[in-house]
């Protein structure tokens, strides 16, 4: 998401969160937005965001990828996927390499 931060003159992509989604509102009003510099700053962020993990408690930054994140999953289900994706892969084409191979005795194919 694209915030303007009025205090660099300059908008930036972040994460959508309550903060972000509230300095966009407020930071467009015109006028000094001093409420605005304190929620974006990055004094805010490393504390309330990087250290405590409160990812609604300050601006943060986040590239184009986010926006291909469709879902949060534990790391063993994200390992499991792969793993069943791969084997499914592997098998198929361990499949068709073996395939013309059928009706071969198996001490002529070694």
């Amino acid at each position: 998401m694209g915030v303007p931060v009025p205090s660099a003159g300059d908008t930036a992509r972040v994460a959508r969160n309550t903060v972000s989604e509230d300095i966009a509102r407020t930071g467009a009003q015109p006028g000094p937005r001093a409420d605005v510099a304190e929620r974006a700053s990055g004094r805010r962020r490393r504390q309330r965001v990087l250290r405590e993990g409160d990812v609604d408690g300050g601006m943060w930054w986040a590239g184009e990828a986010q926006g291909l994140i469709g879902s949060v999953e534990s790391c063993e289900t994200v390992v499991r996927t792969i793993v069943a994706h791969a084997e499914s892969i592997i098998r198929g084409r361990l499949h068709r390499q073996l395939a013309p191979a059928v009706g071969v005795a198996p001490d002529a194919a070694g």
